[in-house]
């Protein structure tokens, strides 16, 4: 992890997550966000960023996945899990929210289901 900790970092820029923890066999590791040069809002941005050899990033599998079997990233953490990121959604009233809200808001529901499989 010493070479890690130095490693050009590709943030996503998540407010109040000054570092990254990762886990395996319950043994964690922190890596600062400070050093890195690299941060946008962008998980698409992101991975562009490590497939031009810009720096290392975490990505979820599903975004990644392609780009590992065409052997444009390389997989270096398979074996430990990022410490997950909270989702929230608020909307002021479900009272009057739009159907398309309340379908998308189904949506990440599943979608949050899906990735714990």
């Amino acid at each position: 992890f010493d070479q890690i900790d130095h490693a050009n970092m590709l943030d996503l820029n998540v407010p109040g997550r000054p570092e990254i923890t990762v886990s395996k066999n319950g043994i964690s590791h922190t890596i600062p966000n400070k050093n890195n040069r690299f941060k946008v809002h962008d998980g698409q941005v992101i991975k562009e960023a490590a497939i031009a050899g810009i720096g290392i990033c975490f990505l979820p599998k599903n975004s990644a996945s392609n780009a590992v079997k065409n052997k444009e990233l390389v997989e270096i953490f398979s074996d430990w899990k990022i410490e997950p990121v909270s989702v929230y959604a608020v909307y002021a009233s479900r009272e009057w929210m739009p159907e398309k809200l309340r379908v998308f808001l189904k949506y990440l529901k599943e979608l949050d289901q899906n990735l714990l499989k």
